[in-house]
């Protein structure tokens, strides 16, 4: 049984969203760069 079997679409469904993500705050830490988006999300990763 493979994944086509349990599922009814094939992969992953995206959502197109218009506008453009701005970046409302940027903070570093000895190990991390963060950036808090306008809409919320917020994007993290380890700067070594």
């Amino acid at each position: 049984m493979g994944t086509d079997d349990c599922s009814g679409t094939d992969g992953m469904s995206t959502l197109a969203v218009k506008f453009e993500p701005l970046a409302v705050e940027v903070t570093f830490t000895e190990s991390m760069l963060r950036v808090v988006l306008a809409d919320g999300r917020e994007v993290a990763s380890p700067l070594a």
